[in-house]
């Protein structure tokens, strides 16, 4: 089945795309959040460019059901180690604990565009 990606290009269901420049430094499961979390910050900010996003790991999870909660912590962990990508709470609550992340300058150059798999 044929579908409109978030971008609005059309995508096979199953469908997994990834950058191979972050895949060679931090590992597949990193890249494929990295590309999902660039393609939401492009739909909805038009760039992503000092943009933070709040992305829990409930969401990654149903968009790649393959991944335990376990593993999209460690990717999403490998990320900013790597310094791909800003992580900071920026919630209104103290009880609330998800991330926030931002993609580096560094981040920003391997996502370029004509470094996919």
């Amino acid at each position: 089945m044929i579908t409109n990606g978030i971008n609005g290009e059309i995508r096979k269901e199953n469908e997994c795309r990834f950058n191979r420049n972050i895949a060679m430094i931090c590992g597949i499961r990193a890249a494929l959040i990295a590309q999902y979390l660039w393609e939401i910050m492009e739909y909805e900010n038009g760039t992503t460019e000092d943009y933070w996003r709040k992305m829990p790991q409930k969401m990654i999870q149903t968009v790649y059901p393959f991944l335990s909660r376990h593993m999209i912590r460690d990717a999403m962990k490998e990320l900013t180690e790597c310094r791909i990508l800003r992580a900071s709470e920026r919630n209104e609550s103290r009880f609330d604990r998800t991330r926030w992340y931002q993609f580096t300058e560094y981040g920003m150059e391997l996502m370029s565009p004509g470094s996919y798999a």
